[in-house]
């Protein structure tokens, strides 16, 4: 009887031995590695006491220096930088004379660059740009576009895929496009001479088969209607 007790206290004592043992830690998964930032461009004015304003911000994704090797990466660098220094410049500069008649003036210009298209030929990148100045009724928007070659990194002009007359091709059929959707009353009278004059080399991209052309707000059309954007077969 003692022996079969004992053997009963003994697996007692081994299953509580069990039941108190730390079970051994499940192994600790590596963390995920950490996106890749986007590159910035950022530049302000600042006032007497230091303070920052007329702000200006320019963001890159990684995933568009991706679609270039690393020569041509960075000319597509050097490309978007040179650019968002003389934007920002122009911008700055028009605000400065703002502030000479509204002392608490305080501003800022955003511009988020997307990548639109790319293939062996060209990669074509597309940016939303936004304004407000403090008192404003309402916030200015803008629309960009930029194409570079793939190979070299370098900026394409329209005219490259267009053609030596591409203005001849591309404000007429703006025009026609506009005059067949019936839409003549949503523009200015003079869009004819508006459409040349309101180009930006800034303002177009494409895909592998057509042209897309982007007008400001207010520069061709009241500023209700956005930003027009027409499109034209390569």
């Amino acid at each position: 009887m003692r022996k079969y007790l004992f053997l009963l206290l003994l697996a007692l004592a081994l299953g509580l031995s069990a039941c108190g043992a730390e079970p051994e830690p499940d192994p600790v998964p590596d963390p995920e590695p950490a996106a890749e930032p986007s590159l910035y461009y950022s530049s302000a004015l600042q006032d007497e006491q230091g303070n920052h304003w007329a702000c200006f911000e320019m963001s890159v994704p990684r995933e568009i220096y991706d679609a270039f090797s690393e020569p041509a990466a960075l000319a597509v660098s050097d490309d978007l930088m040179a650019f968002a220094e003389k934007e920002s410049d122009s911008w700055q500069d028009e605000q400065a004379a703002m502030r000479q008649q509204t002392p608490d003036l305080d501003s800022e210009f955003t511009l988020d660059l997307t990548l639109f298209y790319h293939d062996e030929e060209i990669v074509a990148v597309t940016g939303d740009g936004y304004s407000y100045v403090s008192g404003a009724a309402h916030p200015n928007i803008y629309a960009y576009g930029f194409v570079f070659d793939a190979e070299t990194g370098q900026r394409i002009a329209i005219g490259q895929l267009l053609g030596e007359d591409w203005q001849e091709k591309l404000f007429p059929a703006i025009v026609k496009q506009i005059n067949d959707g019936g839409e003549q009353a949503l523009y200015f009278q003079d869009l004819e001479a508006l459409l040349p004059e309101a180009f930006r080399e800034e303002g177009w991209y494409a895909d592998g088969d057509s042209v897309y052309v982007a007008y400001n707000p207010a520069e061709i059309a009241p500023y209700a209607l956005g930003t027009p954007c027409f499109q034209l077969a390569r």
